[in-house]
């Protein structure tokens, strides 16, 4: 587990899971881990993420989730 304090995962909607995946593979040769036919996650890129199906993914204004996935919450500033 990354516990650096920063943000170290992306989720974001995607309409078309495999067309989604094919476009990031051929431009920058991500490559994935599938997690049932509505979300694919890939990590090592610099920051690790998934992409979940959404029909909403292009026309509503839906942002990426992100999460820090830090544990440590004495040790973080107030």
């Amino acid at each position: 587990m990354n516990v650096s304090h920063q943000i170290n995962y992306f989720e974001f909607p995607a309409r078309d899971i495999a067309a989604t995946k094919q476009f990031f593979a051929d431009v920058f040769a991500w490559t994935f881990e599938d997690f049932g036919p509505d979300y694919t996650s890939f990590s090592d890129q610099g920051l690790d993420g998934g992409f979940s199906t959404s029909e909403f993914a292009s026309r509503s204004g839906q942002t990426p989730t992100s999460r820090n996935q830090s544990f440590d919450l004495q040790s973080l500033p107030t």
